[in-house]
């Protein structure tokens, strides 16, 4: 079951993550990270009805820190979209999405198993063999530098929800999708720009 969780998981991000590319081309980042967060908050709270879930003070914290981390993360991958090669930000992030976690858990004393430690090599390589792309729109050293922030942003959000207790269930994803779209209105009171994409494929 855990793998095909995975699965599912891994086509839902990749789909959205090329519509999401598509929307940056013509849209403001911030547009986009508002449209796709507004979505998640929308559905979320349908989760709770499926899995039982607690609403915990510390896993609450923990949730919204989480978005605060995820938020972050989005608004530079988005605007990494907009401004380098998809196939440059994108493994990038990926890559330091894993290791983030894997390097917070090395720190702790826990050693990474044989089979991370050579995902983590071939993810590494992938960047490298990505990254040089002759031609194409957009600055490689920026999508670079976008993947690699955006991707440790990611990895701290998913540190901080790996925190949180099994009582809590899935309560502290609202948490932090509430937390993430209170930011992002903050924002929007400060830029005036189209709070959702209307027409995301250009």
């Amino acid at each position: 079951m855990a793998i095909f969780l995975a699965v599912v998981a891994a086509v839902l991000l990749g789909t959205s993550d090329f519509f999401a590319a598509r929307a940056a081309r013509h849209a403001p980042s911030l547009t986009v990270t508002r449209t796709v967060v507004l979505t998640s908050v929308v559905l979320s709270p349908i989760l709770l009805v499926i899995v039982p879930s607690q609403w915990v003070g510390r896993d609450i914290v923990l949730g919204a820190l989480s978005g605060l981390a995820m938020i972050t993360g989005l608004m530079l991958l988005y605007h990494g979209y907009k401004v380098a090669p998809m196939g440059v930000v994108a493994p990038t992030s990926s890559v330091l999405l894993a290791a983030v976690p894997v390097i917070v858990d090395v720190v702790r004393g826990q050693r990474p198993s044989a089979l991370a430690t050579v995902g983590i090599v071939i993810g590494l390589v992938a960047i490298v063999l990505t990254s040089y792309q002759p031609g194409g729109s957009g600055s490689t050293r920026l999508g670079a530098v976008l993947g690699l922030t955006s991707g440790v942003a990611f990895g701290i959000a998913f540190t901080l929800m790996g925190e949180v207790s099994a009582r809590a269930g899935l309560a502290p994803v609202v948490a932090q999708r509430l937390a993430g779209i209170t930011l992002l209105v903050v924002i929007a009171l400060l830029r005036p720009e189209p709070f959702i994409v209307e027409h995301p494929l250009g």
